[in-house]
């Protein structure tokens, strides 16, 4: 009886352990392709990212004034702004797919996904919104 319950107190403690190293965050400052510093959160293990901070943008930085903003322009936008941040996400372009773009109230809500051989990532969402006035926000 002390056996089980021994290897289930150690089983616990290994597996809290694994989650809490999993969610260290390690917080960096580099430079985008336009030489603006942003802020990255990178996991500790994976070495995913869950925030880029501090992007700045604005659509008219890719020659788009607001008033072109249509749903086929939003998408060919999102392929260039992943493509510019790929080197900082650690991965090709390639590897994102857009999932939806919404236009509501001005904005457009633009939400993409990870994958790997045609497989979605779980948990892998990327998410920005491009607002009335053209700002690009994470």
């Amino acid at each position: 009886m002390k056996t089980k319950y021994f290897q289930r107190t150690i089983l616990l403690l290994v597996l809290c352990q694994g989650l809490l190293f999993s969610q260290q965050v390690k917080i960096e400052t580099v430079r985008d392709r336009f030489g603006k510093e942003v802020v990255v959160e990178r996991n500790v293990v994976s070495k995913s990212i869950y925030r880029i901070s501090g992007i700045g943008l604005n659509v008219k930085d890719y020659g788009i004034s607001v008033d072109q903003l249509t749903l086929p322009i939003v998408s060919i936008l999102v392929s260039q702004i992943i493509s510019d941040y790929s080197d900082i996400m650690g991965l090709p372009a390639e590897n994102f797919k857009l999932q939806d773009v919404i236009s509501r109230s001005g904005k457009w809500y633009v939400y993409c996904y990870q994958i790997f051989a045609d497989i979605p990532v779980f948990g892998s969402d990327l998410c920005f919104v491009i607002e009335k006035h053209g700002n690009i926000l994470e």
